[in-house]
């Protein structure tokens, strides 16, 4: 089978939402900069593996 696209959806879990909402500024920067280099590194790791297939 022939995979033409694939959609991903990078949400955080429901406890580190609330960490961000409760959060004062400090915390949901160094929240959202996580999530972002978590996304980068998901990306980084499907890369990878795409090529090896």
């Amino acid at each position: 089978m022939t995979v033409t696209g694939v959609d991903f959806v990078f949400r955080p879990q429901p406890t580190i939402c609330l960490l961000w909402a409760f959060g004062d500024q400090e915390t949901r920067l160094a929240t959202e900069a996580a999530h972002e280099r978590a996304i980068e590194r998901v990306l980084e790791w499907i890369e990878r593996i795409r090529h090896h297939t």
